[in-house]
């Protein structure tokens, strides 16, 4: 998405990287934390739902 704002111009580097990059570490860490924590959940209380996911259903071809 920042190259998007960077490429068509509809915001400034300055203020890219002042307001969107400044704080992506911040956002990072939380997402995968609980992306993996309810992964490991889900694979703990609901093994069948989680080896029940198949990538050429979901992603291929998509």
């Amino acid at each position: 998405m920042v190259l998007v704002l960077l490429l068509l111009g509809a915001q400034p580097w300055s203020r890219v990287g002042n307001d969107y990059l400044l704080f992506l570490p911040m956002i990072m860490l939380p997402e995968g934390f609980l992306n993996g924590a309810v992964l490991t959940m889900l694979t703990l209380l609901r093994p069948a739902w989680v080896r029940s996911f198949d990538d050429r259903d979901y992603i291929d071809g998509k």
